[in-house]
């Protein structure tokens, strides 16, 4: 008999009466009257080519093909219900669930460190890997599966993803400390002279900033001396050279802790952004993922509020004229 021209809500019916051996208690099992079990009766009958319960003077009793019936039928109803019953209760430390962010390195940096110790203190088993951002392609990468979550900054999203800031963050210039542009404030002459560096997460590595975009309203065009497809090399580059960059501030103050760095004012008046995370509908009501979501969040709330050592950030380092 081909399964897909057999009605499987008369396994309910098949279940009840090999259970009862009587047609009128089965119907009375599964809430149905009990012309429609003799109904469903006879088409079981008629289907399966077997009368299953025949008349004696005993009362209804099973044929063996209705015998050999009875075990696998209740196992797998009961498989059924186990499949569609209500998920058991989240817990984090049993967690064994395995989530792909996808996320830039500079992201990453401010974020993974604390993220990684709160995983590893309340769900030690859960496994999180990172993705690198490619700007080219997060969305059909939600969509499909292959990554789970995306923290990045996009104005528009496409239906059925999800949506969360997580921080604001705004842009500075990095220049090295000896720089001789750095002593000044720098003006846009200046800072269109300069050598750039630009990064670029897009496939090809091209395409237009907001800076140039910017300048390109005000009839100017900087030079990119050097084209990078992450954050985190370009302030031992900049330190080491007469290049600018146009950077995150809380980048470059991390970075000009430590490196021979100044942070400096952009001529332009640049619009701040936020940071959000992003999530496909299919994962929206899934427990371990809501839990993960909300631990990116509240690591995000201490991002830009404390250093590393836990104490307040200072205020951002600009360039003084002289």
């Amino acid at each position: 008999m081909n399964v897909q021209n057999f009605d499987l809500n008369l396994l309910l019916a098949l279940d009840a009466l090999l259970q009862e051996a009587h047609v009128t208690r089965a119907a009375a099992r599964i809430g149905l009257s009990q012309p429609a079990m003799s109904n469903a009766l006879a088409r079981l009958r008629d289907l399966l080519d077997d009368p299953l319960l025949v008349r004696t003077a005993r009362g209804m009793v099973p044929t063996p093909r209705a015998e050999r019936l009875k075990g696998p039928i209740r196992e797998a109803l009961k498989a059924v219900e186990r499949a569609v019953a209500d998920p058991e209760a989240f817990t984090p430390p049993t967690c064994g669930a395995t989530f792909n962010l996808m996320t830039s390195d500079a992201i990453g940096m401010l974020m993974l460190p604390q993220l990684g110790a709160r995983l590893r203190r309340e769900a030690p088993g859960m496994t999180l890997r990172i993705h690198a951002l490619n700007d080219d392609e997060p969305w059909p990468s939600l969509e499909s599966g292959r990554i789970d979550l995306l923290a990045g900054v996009y104005d528009e999203t496409p239906a059925g993803v999800h949506s969360q800031p997580l921080y604001e963050e705004q842009f500075v210039c990095l220049m090295r400390s000896d720089h001789p542009q750095a002593r000044h404030q720098l003006t846009l002459e200046q800072y269109v002279d300069l050598p750039h560096i630009l990064i670029a997460t897009t496939r090809s590595g091209q395409g237009a900033s907001l800076v140039d975009r910017m300048l390109e309203q005000r009839g100017l065009t900087r030079r990119i001396a050097l084209s990078l497809p992450h954050f985190l090399v370009a302030p031992y580059i900049v330190a080491q050279s007469d290049h600018v960059i146009t950077f995150p501030s809380r980048l470059a103050d991390y970075f000009a802790s430590f490196l021979p760095l100044r942070v400096v004012e952009p001529p332009l008046s640049l619009p701040g952004y936020s940071i959000a995370l992003f999530w496909h509908e299919r994962l929206h009501r899934e427990p371990a993922s809501i839990w993960l979501r909300e631990q990116i969040a509240r690591v995000s709330r201490r991002i830009g509020v404390l250093d590393d050592m836990g104490a307040p950030r200072t205020s951002v380092v600009l360039s003084q004229p002289s």
